[in-house]
C-alpha cells in the first residue's frame, strides 16, 4: 500500500530537516564525535579526525577577517617615504607627479633660434631633438623653415617612396623598421632629385635629427663638397646598419 505516494515500509523513516543527532546515537556512530564551536557554542557532529574548533559559518567569518587584515598589512608594508616631500606613499619613488618633476635634474640650455636661456629635463636631451635645443615649439618650427620649402615631390613620389623603402626597409641610423620616412640626402628644394641614390629611409626621430643638422650646415654654405660629404656619410651609415642587421640575423639562426 502507498500512502501519499510513499511505500508503507518507508513511512516514518524520513529524517526531518535540521534534525539533531541525540548524544547516544552520536556515540554509537562509527568515527564520529560531538564538536562544540568555540565561537558560537553550537554543537554538531563531525568526524573524529576533523580538528577544526569552529563550525562552518564561524570559520568563514574568521577566514574572511584574516584575509582582509592580510590585504591591509600588505598595503601598509609597501608604503615608503617620498624622496621629495617625505610623505608616506605606495608608489616607487615619489608620491605625485609634482614631486617627481620638482626633484628631476634639469639642465640650462640656450635656444638655437632666439637665443633665450631656458632649462630642460636632463633625460629629455637624450630622447628628443627639439626639447634640448629650442625653448618652444614655435622656435623649433621656425628654425626648420628658415630655408625655402617645397611641399610637392612630383606625381610619381608615392611609387618612388615605396621603391626606396622596399630597397632598404630599415632606418639607416638605428635599424628600426617602424614609422619609416624617406629622406632626400640633398634636399629636394635644392636638387629637385628623386633618384634612388639621393633617397634614404629614416625613422621619424632620426629624420628630424638629420634635418636639424642639415639646416645648420646650410647656414654655413652648402657647396658641392658638402653634398658629397652628406651622401657619403649617410650611405656609409646605411651600409653599416645593414651589416649589423645581417650579423644579428645570422646569430639568431
Amino acid at each position: 500500500m502507498r500512502c501519499g505516494g510513499m511505500p508503507r515500509h518507508r513511512q516514518g523513516r524520513m529524517p526531518m530537516l535540521n534534525q539533531k543527532w541525540p548524544a547516544d546515537k552520536v556515540e554509537r556512530r562509527r568515527g564520529a564525535r560531538e564538536r562544540t564551536c568555540c565561537d558560537c557554542g553550537n554543537v554538531d557532529s563531525v568526524r573524529t579526525d576533523y580538528k577544526a574548533l569552529r563550525c562552518a559559518a564561524c570559520s568563514r567569518k574568521a577566514n574572511g577577517a584574516k584575509g582582509i587584515q592580510a590585504i591591509v598589512d600588505a598595503a601598509l608594508s609597501r608604503e615608503k617615504d617620498c624622496e621629495s616631500c617625505g610623505d608616506r606613499h605606495r608608489n616607487k619613488r615619489f608620491c605625485s607627479v609634482k614631486c617627481k618633476r620638482d626633484s628631476a635634474e634639469r639642465t640650462a640650455r640656450e635656444c638655437k633660434h632666439c637665443g633665450l636661456a631656458f632649462d630642460v629635463l636632463a633625460s629629455t636631451i637624450k630622447t628628443s631633438n627639439a626639447s634640448g635645443n629650442f625653448c618652444s615649439r614655435g622656435c623649433y618650427e621656425t628654425f626648420l623653415c628658415r630655408t625655402g620649402r617645397v611641399t610637392g615631390r612630383g606625381s610619381q613620389w608615392k611609387r618612388i617612396r615605396a621603391e626606396a623603402i622596399k630597397k632598404a626597409p630599415f632606418c639607416a641610423i638605428c635599424g628600426t623598421t617602424k614609422s619609416l620616412q624617406v629622406h632626400h640626402i640633398i634636399p629636394f628644394r635644392i636638387s629637385r632629385d628623386n633618384a634612388q641614390n639621393n633617397l634614404i629611409p629614416l625613422c621619424v626621430k632620426h629624420h628630424r635629427w638629420v634635418e636639424t643638422i642639415l639646416v645648420e650646415t646650410e647656414s654655413f654654405g652648402f657647396d658641392a663638397t658638402s653634398k658629397i660629404a652628406w651622401v657619403g656619410m649617410l650611405k656609409e651609415r646605411q651600409m653599416a646598419t645593414a651589416a649589423k642587421i645581417m650579423e644579428v640575423i645570422r646569430a639568431d639562426i
